[in-house]
């Protein structure tokens, strides 16, 4: 573990930033930003505002009044606030909305200014999550940034090298280039496309999931609604109040996942597992939701489409309610972890691990990793079948229907009792005790999992074929950022038997880079939880034609919602080189990037907390941002959108600002 306080200084470097080691497998640094800073003043963004208010930062309950009260329903003593990953706003080409008082939720179209407040959630509740389809990590971050000129950096690049190596440099039609640029996930979702919006509400909110349309405004498809004129209407209300997140299927609006909240104290965790008295072998810690398949019904006044998801009674000999985690969600499927998944988790008093982050691969929308309690991160296969759990004693029972979460229907539980129907999780892998050489103390917790959609890795020791993208976990309060090359497919080092073939098993990614931020407090307290979000790098055209291209990269922003700073972590990524072979035969430039660590860090000056925040694609008619080639003579910025302590702002992140080094 090396220490950065400093940055280095040569022709290309900017000066904001800190230089890290360089990348080698499990390198590891602590940046302490006041060194940093000790010689040098943060450079801050440029700032445009959206909204004057004050806001609080997300706490992941959504309830003022549950944070003080006392309850005894469900044996939950205290409700305290959770380290969540859920936003108070959400934004694509046409929208932004964002969360204000009372569960309501402010929805401004982003060119005619017009407005509308949604009004569904209870006015206790605050709004813990939200989200456009095709937003987070999706189609819309392609069009921001150096992403939006990925297809023509790779055709130069490509073209260089021919000329170099004394080859054609023609370049063919670039078909790689398009399948590349959806993530190799079925159809490419167009980023300013979705008026579908899903807000999800606090702890006690009745209606405490609902997916609304958005109308209005002069974009296409809403020809008859004058330019001032903005609605809304609600599509479906779950009533699930164990929801605390959302995330979209990358390309499918009929599909979505539901992580749970993860509890209260870890002694009311414990008693929530307990059925009878007895210690509950199953947790459930998310939900997958496919529309088309849930039992519903219309709203009485309404009319728009609603799911009640109740408490299950099946449990218990004496007719007694399951545990708060156990409900009946019609028509869905569930992910459960067990005691023969956890590995010795649950054993004693210790509770089932429950999940406080999630993320979908966009490499084939079937992979879902989720972030544990207890150090660990598990990987989902949704496209297997089922697996059934038997509750008594925690066992997984294979199932024998080959039903999978598509072609599931009715409620997850059967009619034995016993048995419940769960997503089948095929790996895991123990962050905290690869990390420990940094950590060294008992907070296990992982608080965050993104995977990295657009790039590619090496795969771990044992070799494979990558069946995720990389991926950065967090930890620490997501002080901690940890760098993992893909999981991957291949042969298992058990099968012994050669006169049959292989059998095929997961192998567990590498650990290639880990970045500390530091910390007064060992561990870091809950309240200096740091908000974490992927986002593409501004562009910087090259000075001259003799100059290296610049290679498609990306920021990790991490944003202090108790001071006014944010840490853009730079990834260390180089052109895919063992594609070139493929390349020469099809005519087409290589896409394909790797990314090998992290190289650098650069801290900015946002004056007040950012409380949560989304990459802003350019807005509908905004000609600022253009994918043709004509553009690589062009800055290209980056525009984040921002809750903040006492406003809802654009931040502008340019080149200058943050791209050192490249």
């Amino acid at each position: 573990t090396s220490t950065s306080s400093s940055s280095s200084s040569n022709s290309n470097s900017n000066t904001h930033s800190t230089p890290l080691p360089p990348p080698s497998t499990g390198a590891g640094a602590t940046y302490t930003p006041s060194l940093a800073l000790s010689s040098k003043k943060a450079p801050q963004p440029r700032t445009s505002a959206v909204a004057h208010f004050s806001s609080l930062p997300n706490d992941g309950i959504g309830n003022d009044s549950l944070l003080t009260a006392t309850t005894t329903t469900n044996n939950d003593s205290a409700t305290s606030p959770l380290p969540t990953a859920g936003r108070l706003l959400a934004i694509n080409s046409h929208y932004i909305a964002y969360a204000v008082k009372k569960g309501l939720v402010r929805v401004i179209d982003r060119r005619t200014a017009a407005k509308t407040l949604l009004r569904g959630h209870g006015e206790s509740t605050r709004i813990v999550d939200a989200a456009f389809f095709g937003g987070e990590g999706g189609a819309s971050q392609d069009q921001v940034g150096v992403a939006s000129v990925w297809k023509e950096l790779a055709e130069l690049h490509w073209r260089r090298r021919r000329e170099r190596e004394g080859g054609d440099s023609h370049v063919g039609g670039g078909a790689s280039a398009d399948a590349f640029a959806t993530g190799g996930a079925g159809p490419a979702v167009t980023p300013d496309a979705s008026d579908i919006l899903a807000t999800v509400g606090g702890k006690g909110d009745r209606a405490c999931v609902l997916i609304w349309r958005i109308h209005g405004g002069n974009h296409a498809g809403h020809a008859k609604s004058a330019p001032e004129t903005m609605g809304a209407e609600k599509l479906l209300e779950l009533r699930f109040s164990l929801a605390a997140r959302i995330l979209w299927h990358p390309f499918n609006p009929n599909r979505f996942l539901l992580l749970h909240r993860n509890g209260g104290s870890a002694a009311a965790a414990a008693a929530n597992q307990k059925d009878n008295g007895k210690k509950r072998r199953y947790r459930s810690v998310a939900t997958w939701v496919d529309t088309t398949r849930l039992v519903t019904y219309p709203h009485a006044t309404e009319g728009h489409t609603v799911c009640d998801c109740v408490p299950s009674t099946a449990a218990g000999d004496d007719g007694s309610a399951r545990s708060y985690e156990e409900w009946t969600f019609p028509g869905a499927s569930q992910f459960y972890l067990t005691l023969e998944q956890g590995q010795g988790q649950g054993q004693g008093d210790q509770p089932l691990a429950g999940a406080n982050d999630v993320a979908w691969s966009r490499k084939d929308a079937k992979h879902v990793l989720t972030a544990h309690d207890d150090g660990k991160v598990r990987l989902w296969d949704a496209s297997l079948p089922v697996s059934m759990v038997r509750t008594e004693a925690g066992h997984l029972v294979r199932s024998s229907t080959g039903a999978t979460p598509h072609s599931v229907g009715g409620s997850n539980h059967h009619a034995d009792n016993s048995i419940v129907s769960s997503i089948p999780c095929v790996a895991e892998l123990d962050v905290a005790s690869a990390i420990c050489d940094l950590n060294g103390h008992s907070d296990r917790r992982i608080t965050r999992v993104m995977f990295l959609p657009r790039y590619e890795s090496e795969v771990g020791q044992h070799g494979g074929v990558a069946i995720t993208p990389p991926f950065v976990t967090g930890a620490e309060m997501n002080h901690t950022i940890t760098l993992w090359s893909s999981f991957a497919s291949g042969p298992s080092s058990t099968s012994t038997n050669a006169t049959t073939a292989p059998s095929t098993a997961i192998h567990p990614p590498r650990r290639l880079c880990t970045f500390r931020l530091h910390s007064d407090a060992t561990p870091p307290p809950l309240s200096s939880l740091l908000s974490a979000e992927l986002c593409p790098a501004p562009y910087l055209p090259p000075v001259s034609t003799s100059d290296e291209i610049a290679v498609p990269s990306s920021f990790l922003l991490l944003a202090e919602r108790n001071a006014g700073s944010m840490h853009a972590l730079h990834f260390h990524t180089e052109w895919k080189a063992d594609e070139n072979a493929g390349a020469a035969r099809t005519g087409a430039a290589p896409t394909a990037v790797t990314v090998r660590g992290f190289d650098y860090v650069a801290t900015l000056n946002v004056v007040h907390p950012v409380f949560s925040y989304c990459v802003a694609p350019a807005a509908a008619g905004d000609a600022t941002t253009t994918s043709s080639p004509t553009s690589l003579a062009e800055e290209i910025d980056v525009e984040l959108c921002c809750v903040q302590n006492k406003a809802v702002q654009m931040l502008t992140l340019s080149g200058a600002m943050v791209c050192g080094g490249k």
